[in-house]
């Protein structure tokens, strides 16, 4: 069973049951609608550098909230599955 999405174990120690919580490292959530740019480059394999590379080109959607830039993770899974849109000339 898991409590809030991580992990549990159960151990002994001196008699005593005693129930471990671990978070877990995951895969970043392609379920959203939006994701960090750490993420999206996690998600393709490649550098946040080559990422922002994608961007530039328009190859890759991006949103502005407030600060923060979050990729389109659609657009990922286009990018991903199916390659990039050919460049405008």
């Amino acid at each position: 069973m898991d409590i809030g999405g991580y992990p549990q174990t159960q151990a002994k120690c001196a008699g005593l049951s005693i129930l471990l919580i671990r978070p877990t490292t995951e895969e970043p959530a392609m379920d959203s609608l939006l994701i960090s740019i750490p993420d999206a480059a996690k998600a393709l394999g490649i550098g946040r550098s080559m990422l922002y590379e994608l961007i530039g080109e328009g190859r890759l959607q991006t949103v502005s909230i407030g600060r923060r830039r979050l990729v389109r993770a659609e657009s990922v899974r286009t990018l991903a599955n199916d390659g990039a849109p050919p460049l405008a000339a």
